[in-house]
């Protein structure tokens, strides 16, 4: 894996995508932080806490989960 300052500004990031309401895939996150291990941060930010849902995707003949901030209650 990466170094710890490293991984956490892209867990950072990620978290700020997911804030923005934005949808994101591992192709957002590797034009945002440049890592493909979305699923590897995703599960961090659910260990701290955040409500973060996903659902499969088909694109273009291309499978991909999104991932999203639930909406708050």
């Amino acid at each position: 894996m990466e170094s710890g300052e490293k991984e956490a500004t892209k867990k950072a990031k990620i978290q700020e995508l997911l804030a923005a309401k934005q949808r994101i895939s591992v192709k957002t996150t590797w034009r945002e932080t440049g890592t493909t291990e979305l699923r590897y941060y995703v599960a961090l930010l659910k260990k701290e806490g955040l409500d973060i849902l996903s659902e499969w995707v088909t694109k273009e003949g291309n499978r991909f989960k999104e991932y999203w901030l639930a909406p708050e209650k």
